[in-house]
């Protein structure tokens, strides 16, 4: 029997560079890396939301604020759109970017919207819930080595 520095030595000492070629993503499996790929951008590449609902600046629910004006609708590709007092939301979809107003998504289900009013009907909210971080996927730059590096 061999040790693990033996085995490793004899890998390496056979290994042979067969070059590189640009394949079709499709036709890539069974091949090897010939090198590092790098995130060109954050995946996701912003803040995204995972349920439809509400979004609310948590702080606003901090201050028992229950009951928020519906300033606007966004829908996943629409152009974010900020709150500007305590008392408001948007009404706000799956996949759509998070305005940088807001940090928390409250589902349907636990809302009812009435008169233009969204009205929050549980107590235990956390802070970023049904949100997608911007990069939680892959940072900019984050690297995946080839095998051996």
């Amino acid at each position: 029997m061999i040790t693990v520095q033996q085995a490793e030595q004899l890998i390496f000492e056979n290994t042979r560079d067969y070059g590189a070629e640009i394949v079709l993503f499709d036709e890539a499996l069974g091949r090897v890396l010939a090198e590092n790929i790098k995130a060109d951008r954050d995946l996701p590449a912003f803040n995204r939301v995972t349920m439809d609902g509400i979004a609310i600046n948590y702080r606003s629910f901090e201050k028992r604020i229950t009951t928020f004006n519906i300033k606007a609708t966004q829908a996943a590709g629409d152009q974010p759109s900020d709150i500007d007092k305590s008392d408001e939301c948007i009404e706000i979809m799956t996949g759509a970017a998070l305005p940088d107003s807001v940090d928390t998504v409250i589902r349907y289900e636990d809302i009812e919207i009435k008169d233009g009013k969204a009205t929050i009907l549980i107590n235990n909210l956390k802070k970023g819930q049904n949100l997608h971080l911007k990069g939680n996927d892959k940072n900019k730059a984050t690297c995946c080595s080839p095998p051996g590096n």
